[in-house]
């Protein structure tokens, strides 16, 4: 075993030496840990690009389900944010910026923080990443439990909503 005793490795890679006259496969293995930086690596790729808002799928459901007035529900269906994921060593910040809104969350990977949500919950949260390219959200607070899965591509954010039932589905288009 590589790491015999060790916490369970969830990503392994193949890499070769070039140290012998004919080079060979190691298996080399990488912890995925939520401080660790080498599992955040891949994420850095989708830093500081933005992507606005191209679908929505049950919105209003989900925000009827945590209580969102009727005029916000409105107007939050009416407009298009724009996302963006910043990186500061270990520090993120996702912003989301529209003509109704603008709000930012700085976090660490894996620490609960104080979150003030966009529809005004104040909810405890906590980040983690999950694979190379996806970020879950859980959000406690105001008597309801609140997950977001963010799945960065080169080309989108997928982000899946849930509460309660309900899962609403935002697709963001990459901005050139």
């Amino acid at each position: 075993p590589l790491c015999p005793r060790r916490p369970r490795l969830t990503e392994q890679t193949s890499i070769c030496l070039s140290r012998s006259p004919a080079p060979r496969p190691v298996r080399v293995a990488l912890l995925r840990t939520p401080n660790n930086p080498l599992s955040a690596m891949a994420l850095a790729a989708f830093a500081d690009k933005k992507y606005k808002l191209a679908s929505s799928d049950k919105f209003d459901d989900y925000m009827k389900a945590l209580g969102v007035s009727f005029v916000t529900r409105q107007v939050g269906n009416q407009v298009s944010p724009v996302v963006t994921l910043s990186i500061d060593g270990d520090k993120y910040t996702l912003s989301s910026v529209s003509t109704f809104k603008t709000s930012t969350i700085s976090f660490k990977l894996g620490e609960p923080f104080d979150q003030d949500t966009p529809d005004g919950r104040k909810v405890k949260a906590t980040i983690t990443l999950e694979g190379d390219n996806t970020l879950v959200e859980q959000q406690e607070g105001g008597g309801k439990t609140t997950k977001i899965v963010r799945e960065f591509s080169p080309n989108e954010i997928k982000m899946v909503l849930t509460v309660d039932s309900i899962v609403c589905t935002r697709i963001y288009k990459l901005q050139e």
